[in-house]
């Protein structure tokens, strides 16, 4: 499961990490900042209107 975050609320859970990024790009790009967590992995990315960092 991959939530997709903006603002500090979970706009979408997603299963598929291909849609997700593209979807936090978007979001990114409208927003700002995005971020992806993964639940099975730990794994949190942010994605920003510039580029993307991983924490």
């Amino acid at each position: 499961m991959i939530y997709v975050i903006v603002d500090g609320e979970i706009v979408e859970i997603l299963t598929e990490p291909d849609e997700a990024l593209a979807m936090a790009k978007a979001l990114a790009e409208y927003k700002g900042e995005a971020v992806l967590e993964d639940c099975v992995t730990g794994r949190r990315t942010v994605i920003r209107k510039k580029g993307r960092d991983r924490i």
